[in-house]
């Protein structure tokens, strides 16, 4: 990344889902409010998570990778594309590297160690 210079990162985190599992659409309807991308930076679901009629009063838990991203600093680029194969509701994230915090950034961000 540091050698590349890139200036994202973006990738797919995926949720535990199956149809009618309104918790996990409370867990992705706060994510989409609490951690949006910026405006252009949205994306559209080919197969959109199917919609449910009601609301829970307590969302699934956050799967921990996820969890790591957001700490990054990641951003939900939109909806998430259900996988029925895979039984998981996939979210397109992405990571602006200018946003990850300083204690992040010492931690993943260092200059490599080149090797001769």
């Amino acid at each position: 990344m540091t050698l590349n210079q890139f200036e994202f990162m973006m990738g797919c985190a995926s949720i535990p889902f199956s149809p009618g599992d309104v918790s996990t659409h409370a867990l992705l309807n706060d994510l989409y409010k609490r951690h949006p991308a910026p405006s252009g930076y949205e994306v559209l679901p080919r197969l959109p998570i199917p919609a449910v009629a009601a609301t829970p009063a307590a969302a699934t838990p956050l799967p921990p990778l996820l969890k790591a991203y957001l700490r990054l600093g990641a951003r939900i680029c939109g909806e998430a594309c259900w996988d029925p194969d895979f039984g998981v509701a996939d979210v397109f994230i992405l990571l602006d590297i200018k946003q990850v915090p300083d204690r992040y950034r010492r931690h993943f961000l260092r200059e490599p160690i080149l090797i001769s």
